[in-house]
């Protein structure tokens, strides 16, 4: 019996690429290297924290007089952020599969060891909007939702793993701000490099 061989992540999105531009449509990379994207998070990672360190502190202000254990960080924060390194992938692929063709067949996990960083990946185009959720939804539940929460709660470890979980979405927010001004495109994924291939019919 013949086996059929399976497609690497870069064949399957070269392939992607082929079938769109036979299909009339014209492509614009928005890549961000990775020197550039490096340099945007050194300039906003330390501000970003900062600030929201010191909404916690103003908002809790009199309570942390009374109580400053609150300030407190335990093992198990360190352990729960390393385990949302994975869950922000998972979110990811789980949002994008929702407005794939084949689910979640078309989403890829793995590790790069470039980065030394875990990745998903989607290898089917997507419209605009549903790639954009699914780029910014880990921001959103991890990062801004964990956050707002701590601002409700006075607890400490809560805001600092939200304003952590905004600033590893750095790359993922500043992707989005290159896409957000595209009209009437479709998105694919690139399967390497931070970014992603914007198609337009000419």
């Amino acid at each position: 019996m013949k086996t059929v061989k399976k497609l690497s992540r870069q064949e399957l999105f070269e392939r992607t690429c082929k079938e769109m531009e036979s299909n009339g449509f014209e492509q614009k990379p928005l890549i961000l290297p990775a020197k550039k994207l490096n340099i945007i998070a050194f300039l906003l990672i330390v501000p970003l924290l900062a600030v929201t360190i010191f909404l916690f502190l103003l908002r809790w202000n009199a309570l942390l007089e009374k109580h400053p254990e609150i300030i407190a960080i335990t093992p198990m924060f360190f352990i729960c952020f390393l385990a949302s390194i994975f869950i922000h992938e998972l979110i990811h692929g789980f949002t994008w599969s929702c407005f794939c063709p084949d689910r979640f067949h078309s989403i890829h996990f793995g590790f790069q060891l470039k980065t030394l960083t875990p990745y998903c990946h989607c290898a089917q185009p997507l419209k605009k909007f549903p790639y954009l959720l699914g780029t910014l939804m880990p921001c959103l539940i991890l990062g801004v939702g964990t956050y707002l929460l701590s601002l409700l709660i006075p607890n400490f470890s809560l805001a600092l793993f939200g304003a952590m979980n905004i600033a590893a979405a750095i790359g993922d927010l500043a992707i989005s701000f290159l896409l957000i001004p595209q009209k009437d495109v479709l998105v694919v994924d690139h399967p390497t490099e931070p970014g992603l291939i914007a198609f337009f019919k000419a």
